[in-house]
């Protein structure tokens, strides 16, 4: 079996690790592949793959940033995994306005996708920012640019820590 990884010291560690785990707690030999990006990626869109160690981050705030992702049809669907149990329930998602029903369908999804074992996910990002304050407008967001600077002003009069 062949683990798909990037070639930074970060991900070869990680496959290591990996690498590691399946073969002490499965009983599994994992081969690494350490590509390039633009490698890395070409074997990817080809399927080329046993294992794949790859990120997703959210582009807009709704689940559905992360639910399509394992549907049949989207490109990004890497690994090729198809269930039209999800399919349906997305397509629940994207067609309905009705936020708990959204909700629902999106519950399944996730459902869906831990009792298939489609992703072994590792971990969870997060950034703490420590802001002076005398700064203020800072907008934050849970998805996209943060923290944005572009209303950003300054207050001489209050006092700094």
């Amino acid at each position: 079996m062949f683990m798909l990884v990037g070639d930074s010291e970060f991900s070869r560690k990680q496959a290591e690790y990996y690498q590691n785990r399946f073969k002490e707690q499965l009983g599994i030999e994992v081969k690494i592949d350490a590509q390039t990006f633009k490698q890395r990626l070409a074997k990817m869109t080809a399927g080329d793959f046993d294992l794949c160690a790859a990120g997703w981050g959210p582009d807009y705030s709704d689940p559905m940033t992360f639910g399509v992702l394992f549907t049949s049809w989207n490109e990004n669907n890497r690994g090729r995994y198809s269930n039209p149990d999800l399919d349906e329930q997305v397509l629940i998602a994207m067609s309905s306005l009705d936020p708990v029903t959204r909700m629902e369908a999106f519950d399944r999804v996730q459902h869906i996708l831990y009792d298939d074992a489609a992703i072994l996910m590792n971990y969870e990002s997060g950034i703490v920012y420590v802001t002076d304050p005398r700064v203020n407008g800072i907008v934050r967001r849970a998805v996209g640019t943060d923290p944005d600077y572009s209303f950003a002003w300054l207050d001489p009069e209050r006092k700094g820590s």
